[in-house]
């Protein structure tokens, strides 16, 4: 199988051990003898997609949505909370946050750097923040934190989700959450 590499990890236990880990191109291959392209690369990533998806079944894939947006909700509402202004008409993961008055990018992105969080800047005035399966409360507390702290406000503790019912078009029609 084109892209593999064995290598040498630690398992749970801390005892050594050996892993295959899949590529997805062949860098470290001379041009002229490569065998994949990016039609292999593309039918790996296809296929770990569909392994996940298998893994976790219909209501697993659902419930991990339902917590990606939950989450990104809580972001949303919390920020608007504190004065900030959310400028996506309609997300899943996504948020978009106006800095407006409020602050600016840099002092933020200082405030997320001492707190080892990674935001996207795409300019002074706005932030983009992603959620994720993984996404935690005590993530969500620390995003508010940081947006806190720049607008010198209080900040507020993240325990549950956003209590406003969000509803997400699909094309079967709406899912609630």
């Amino acid at each position: 199988m084109p892209g593999r590499i064995i290598g040498v990890s630690v398992d749970a236990q801390g005892n050594p051990a050996l892993r295959m880990a899949l590529q997805t191109r062949e860098q470290h291959i001379k041009r002229e003898r490569a065998t994949s392209n990016i039609c292999t690369a593309q039918a790996l990533l296809a296929t770990m997609s569909g392994m996940y998806a298998q893994y976790h079944g219909p209501e697993g894939l659902k419930n991990i949505a339902i917590h990606i947006h939950r989450s990104a909700c809580t972001v949303s509402c919390m920020l608007l909370t504190l004065g900030y202004r959310q400028l996506n008409a309609g997300f899943f993961d996504t948020v978009r946050i106006s800095l407006d008055k409020i602050t600016t990018s840099d002092t933020i992105r200082k405030i997320a750097e001492e707190s080892e969080m990674n935001f996207y800047y795409p300019d002074d005035k706005t932030v983009i923040i992603s959620t994720d399966e993984i996404t935690t409360f005590s993530e969500l507390t620390t995003i508010v934190e940081i947006f806190a702290k720049a607008a010198g406000k209080k900040s507020m503790r993240v325990n549950s989700y956003c209590d406003r019912s969000v509803s997400m078009k699909s094309s079967s029609g709406n899912l609630n959450f």
